[in-house]
């Protein structure tokens, strides 16, 4: 039989070169669209200089729930 002891949750971690501000953020935070190919991107902007990061693939920047903290 299956118990959980806790349910996971994906997190995600960047480090802005522009600032240097470090954040962590879950994929609601995120923005997705569509490129004329019909593939997904996903992009966030730094909370602090607003520098845009954009990627084809969120995993990436999926880092496990222990490791969140600097």
């Amino acid at each position: 039989m299956i118990h959980i002891i806790k349910h996971g949750k994906k997190y995600y971690k960047l480090n802005c070169p522009v600032c240097g501000c470090i954040w962590t953020f879950e994929k609601e935070d995120m923005t997705t669209g569509r490129n004329s190919k019909n593939e997904t991107w996903f992009s966030i902007y730094c909370p602090d200089c607003k520098k845009r990061f954009i990627t084809w693939d969120e995993e990436q920047w999926t880092v496990p729930y222990e490791n969140i903290k600097e």
